[in-house]
């Protein structure tokens, strides 16, 4: 996921974010609009509204809009927790769902889970008053779809992410128990990574939400290659299950075939998100992997988002890597953070925990972008040029 700044300017820190603030939390939003990461941060750092949040996340990547040491108004709670002390972060793309929405939501997962390392804050705390949603902050329904398609299903995604950038064991979800079934109804356990709950047996009626665990569910009643989820929540197509009772077990979702960000790589398809079905012909016929999302039915992100998606059966070619960064300070460079290091170029202390680790650039400051800095990738901070090898 690349990550950039678009800071608001000081010029309107009056209006957008009057005080300093010492981040203690996450609050988590939708934009229950359409909108990219970038438009979504353009207009909010440029009209005069008293709404502001620090990143706005969508499919591609994350833009910062307001500096962590100052506040944001985004919780609704006034000058409460939620204003004062907490990071907003708003997950784009959320008013039609479907696949953007889902990769902007894994994005948003990777980016709180950044966050989590820098400031210290442990999985532990995930759900808790220092990692929540924007209803626990003001009583809001936000993040609306999130809340929708199961805000517990978010947490794990985050708790996911946490242990990768962390190096810790990959957290087990414990598994519900299997419902079981009576009279007519018959358990299924869906096969695909992302299957829409509507309202009615088609694809005519609205969606009301997601289902994304490949678990057992009960249905109660069948219209053609439609049933009826014994919770009540509406529609599932059947096209997409698999029948317990006696059916065969489905296949596992395929997994990434030893390919490696890094990796540039011929191509002869792509597709427009990691979890799309429609191959298309890419404009483009090589690039550079710069994201692996496991279990994802195009698990292979190619120039962070420009060129698209691809699994493996679209890729002909590759295992070369980029060229080796030229000398000083450029994206992609591997360094070392000193012992020495203290302080962040945003003026947070540097925990300890993570010193004397090697890191990845993910982009160098210039201008009034902290222009005496360096952008760490996995730990998503601007450290000095002085305080890294």
């Amino acid at each position: 996921m690349e990550i950039i700044q678009m800071l608001c300017p000081s010029s309107k820190y009056s209006i957008k974010c009057p005080f300093g603030m010492t981040p203690q939390g996450i609050t988590i939003h939708n934009t229950a609009n359409d909108a990219s990461a970038k438009n979504e941060v353009s207009y909010m750092i440029t009209n005069n509204n008293q709404v502001s949040y620090h990143y706005a996340v969508d499919d591609v990547r994350a833009v910062q809009g307001i500096p962590l040491d100052r506040n944001a108004w985004h919780a609704g709670d006034g000058r409460g927790f939620g204003n004062m002390q907490t990071i907003g972060i708003e997950i784009c793309y959320s008013k039609s769902g479907g696949d953007r929405f889902h990769a902007a939501e894994i994005n948003g997962a990777e980016l709180i889970a950044r966050l989590m390392l820098q400031f210290g804050w442990g999985p532990e705390l995930i759900g808790t008053k220092t990692i929540n949603t924007h209803q626990s902050r003001s009583g809001k329904y936000c993040p609306h779809r999130t809340l929708d398609e199961g805000i517990e299903n978010f947490y794990n995604i985050v708790r996911q992410k946490y242990a990768e950038l962390s190096g810790q064991p990959q957290p087990t979800p414990q598994p519900a128990p299997a419902p079981t079934p009576s009279g007519d109804s018959y358990l299924v356990r869906i096969t695909t990574g992302a299957l829409n709950i509507r309202t009615g047996p088609g694809t005519n009626y609205d969606i009301t939400g997601c289902i994304r665990d490949r678990g057992v569910y009960t249905i109660v009643e069948t219209q053609g290659n439609w049933g009826r989820l014994k919770s009540g929540a509406g529609w599932i197509c059947l096209d997409y299950t698999s029948r317990l009772d006696g059916g065969s077990t489905p296949e596992p979702a395929p997994q990434p075939q030893g390919h490696y960000v890094g990796e540039n790589v011929t191509i002869n398809g792509v597709y427009t998100s990691s979890m799309s079905t429609k191959r298309l012909n890419p404009a483009v016929k090589s690039g550079t992997i710069t994201k692996i999302v496991n279990g994802a039915n195009n698990p292979y992100l190619l120039n962070n988002g420009n060129i698209g998606w691809v699994n493996d059966d679209c890729i002909v070619g590759g295992g070369s890597t980029p060229a080796p960064a030229p000398s000083g300070f450029s994206k992609g460079q591997r360094v070392t953070l000193k012992t020495s290091a203290d302080r962040y170029c945003t003026g947070q202390k540097i925990p300890s925990s993570i010193k004397g680790k090697t890191y990845t650039i993910m982009q160098v400051g210039s201008g009034n972008t902290h222009p005496d800095g360096v952008l760490l990738q996995e730990i998503m901070s601007w450290v000095y040029k002085s305080d890294v090898q």
